[in-house]
This record gives C-alpha cells, sequence and structure tokens, in this order.
C-alpha cells in the first residue's frame, strides 16, 4: 500500500507542478493572445463601454440607450476604483447587451411602465496595446452558477417582491445596472 501511495504522489507531482505552470494570470477570463505571467497586481483603464438596449419598450420615465450606457459607464469606472483596479496597466473594453423587462411584456395591454428585471448579457476584453489578451462573456444576473446563484439570490428576491407588488420602477432598473457591474468587476484578474 505504501508504495502504490508514493507512486500516486511521484505521478499526481508532475500534473500538479505543469497545472501550475499554464495558469496565464488572467483566470477565469479566457486568455485569446499571448500568454502571460504577469503576476503583478493588475490594473484597469477603462477606454469603452458599448451598451445596446433592448426588450420591452418602456415610458420616458426610464432612460433611454445612451443614458443607460454612460450610467453603466460611470458605476464601472467607480466600482474599478473602489476595488483600487483603476489604473493604466491593461485597458478593458465591455460591450453589453442590455434587454429591459417590463411587468405586462410586450405582448400584453396592460401600461409596460413597472420594471421587473434585466438581462445583462456582456463582453469584457482585457487589452495591452490595442491586443486582446483576456475575453470574458456572460450574464451574471441571470447566471446559473454556484458563484452566481448565492449572490444573486437577495437579488431575485427583491425582482419577485417588485413584480409582485408592482412597485420596479426606474430605480430597480438602476440597482441591476450597479449589480451587474459588481459582478463583472469581481470577475476581472487582480
Amino acid at each position: 500500500m505504501k508504495k502504490f501511495f508514493r507512486l500516486a504522489v511521484i505521478l499526481a507531482l508532475p500534473v500538479f507542478l505543469a497545472a501550475c505552470a499554464t495558469k496565464s494570470g488572467f483566470e477565469p477570463y479566457a486568455v485569446t493572445a499571448k500568454e502571460t505571467t504577469d503576476l503583478q497586481p493588475k490594473t484597469y483603464q477603462l477606454t469603452k463601454v458599448a451598451l445596446k438596449l433592448g426588450g420591452d419598450t418602456a415610458t420616458p420615465l426610464y432612460p433611454d440607450q445612451a443614458a443607460l450606457e454612460k450610467r453603466f459607464f460611470d458605476e464601472l469606472q467607480v466600482a474599478l476604483k473602489q476595488q483600487s483596479l483603476e489604473g493604466r496597466r491593461y485597458e478593458l473594453q465591455v460591450s453589453v447587451n442590455w434587454g429591459r423587462r417590463l411587468i405586462g411584456g410586450s405582448d400584453s395591454s396592460e401600461p409596460r411602465d413597472i420594471f421587473s428585471s434585466a438581462v445583462c448579457q456582456f463582453e469584457s476584453n482585457i487589452l495591452e496595446k490595442g491586443v486582446v489578451l483576456a475575453t470574458d462573456a456572460g450574464d451574471p444576473l441571470n447566471a446559473n452558477s454556484l458563484v452566481y446563484d448565492q449572490k444573486n439570490f437577495l437579488n431575485n428576491l427583491k425582482r419577485i417582491k417588485d413584480s409582485i407588488s408592482r412597485s420596479g420602477d426606474p430605480e430597480s432598473e438602476v440597482r441591476e445596472l450597479k449589480r451587474c457591474v459588481e459582478l463583472l468587476v469581481e470577475r476581472l484578474p487582480r
């Protein structure tokens, strides 16, 4: 039994070392260009946010696409600063497909001015001198993973409360936007 254990350790050691050596320093992002082992603290200069608004048509009380894009950019700047990730080491470019969901939906005769939920499908790229090094994508507000399920539990309860009480308003949408930004920044490599 001891020989088997020693053999298992001897075989496992090179596999472990190889796994450590292949890390790019950009996990959980997928590396798309040259591999890097730059393990120094990473900082990001937000150079672009492109937001495309879709989903249900809202009343003028809700921000339009340009206003939402500016708000997303501003919130992302604040979040980077709060997490001490703001700097000039890498460029950060984010594109977002924002899906607005209102009570009643698009095929209902009800007034659709009560916010229900949002879809925040994003793609985030980390660049160095114009070359994309790593990319990440997803919808953290609606993700089905253990990482996000627990973090979205309270947010989902707020969504349900807004829907049942019919109290969702433009500020509810801003809360969802901030939540998406928060989870996006959380995924940035440190």
